[in-house]
């Protein structure tokens, strides 16, 4: 598992590759929440267009750090994700809870839409 974590335009982006299970979720846990803690930008986009699997114990991991970003009135979009982690979403639903888009810069974009949307109220 590899995770790299930036930013972009002051939204969080962080790229996951390889396999996100049992094996790998505690440390992809502790590394995003300790980084997401250090920046200065609630919210975040998941690039998951390299996580070639992820398990129930993955999904876990994802649901957790959505209810911290949640928690800290941030809010967290999935971008780019291939077919078996999508299959896991679908299977259990997750996508009700989740955030879900095509590609990385329309999840970007998502929340400068949220924002131009909010200026016009």
């Amino acid at each position: 598992m590899d995770i790299t974590m930036d930013q972009h335009d002051g939204i969080g982006l962080v790229n996951l590759s390889g396999m996100l299970t049992s094996d790998t979720s505690e440390s992809v846990r502790a590394r995003v929440q300790s980084w997401y803690e250090q920046q200065d930008c609630p919210n975040v986009v998941f690039d998951l267009s390299r996580l070639d699997f992820m398990d129930s114990t993955g999904l876990g991991v994802l649901m957790a750090i959505l209810k911290m970003i949640n928690e800290k009135s941030g809010q967290m979009r999935i971008a780019s994700m291939q077919k078996k982690p999508s299959t896991l979403l679908s299977i259990t639903r997750a996508y009700r809870v989740l955030d879900i888009y095509d590609t990385v810069d329309a999840a970007l974009a998502s929340f400068q839409n949220q924002a131009d949307e909010t200026k016009a109220e």
